[in-house]
């Protein structure tokens, strides 16, 4: 498959000699956040290495040791493939008071996904300044 990174998408000549370029690029670091579904862990961890971005994630806690387990294989798999720094990449919280504190680093996180109940994403939008989707 085709990197998605560094792909452009559409150019427009705006002027002589002057183009401007709609380019696909990473996010940054993305905090998702998932109730009981370890399930969708590696398929987000997936999605987000091939497109580039940080990830932490945050599973609910009546899966906390298949998301261990889980997140200890996506690490593993890209340590092998890329070294401990790529590793790195992909942090696992484990603890429901760390969100409230990941939610002020609006400097660091760029993105927050929460996939859950509308009481868990009115939450998120509520206590945070970092765009929610």
């Amino acid at each position: 498959q085709d990197d998605p990174i560094g792909r452009t998408l559409s150019h427009t000549e705006v002027g002589k000699g002057q183009t401007v370029r709609k380019v696909t690029c990473p996010i940054g670091v993305l905090l998702i956040i998932f109730e009981s579904r370890p399930d969708c862990l590696p398929q987000i961890a997936a999605l987000s290495i091939v497109t580039g971005n940080g990830l932490l994630l945050k599973g609910g806690k009546e899966a906390a040791a298949s998301n261990r387990c889980l997140h200890g294989l996506v690490c593993e798999a890209l340590a092998e493939a890329g070294g401990a720094d790529v590793a790195s990449l992909v942090g696992l919280v484990e603890s429901r008071e760390d969100i409230a504190s990941l939610l002020k680093l609006d400097k660091v996180i760029d993105l927050v996904i929460p996939r859950g109940s509308n009481d868990l994403v009115t939450y998120i939008q509520r206590s945070t300044r970092i765009p929610v989707l």
